[in-house]
């Protein structure tokens, strides 16, 4: 997290430094207050845990920005190009220099990638 976003929030950035993966934990799990309650109490608990002044922050934080990080979480995650069509398809060699390769499967499959209106097709 960036200091100035936390002073900005009302918050002291020296209580959260120590604990940086705490907000990436509770937002790969997208968190409700129940969950995140639960899960820092249990890391207050823990040796070498987080203290109740730094559970206070990230809670905090949480409460207020839980939306905005879960949608920026989404979008980095999300592909540009979409799946417009897919075909596929199951060959089998009839012919080969190695008898031990005929009637050997192979799997043909062909993608129509589209961005933005644009149409690519890439096969594999």
């Amino acid at each position: 997290m960036k200091p100035l976003v936390l002073q900005r929030a009302g918050m002291s950035p020296h209580l959260f430094q120590p604990w940086p993966g705490a907000c990436h934990s509770i937002a790969s799990a997208d968190m409700d207050l129940n969950q995140l309650e639960a899960f820092l109490t249990a890391q207050t608990k823990k040796q070498g845990g987080i203290t109740s002044d730094q559970a206070a922050v990230i809670a905090k934080f949480w409460k207020n920005h839980r939306t905005k990080i879960h949608e920026s979480l989404i979008n980095q995650s999300r592909w540009d190009n979409v799946l417009k069509n897919m075909n596929w398809r199951v060959d089998l060699k009839s012919q080969s220099r190695h008898i031990d390769q005929i009637n050997t499967p192979v799997a043909i499959v062909e993608l129509e990638l589209g961005k933005n209106g644009q149409k690519q097709r890439n096969a594999l």
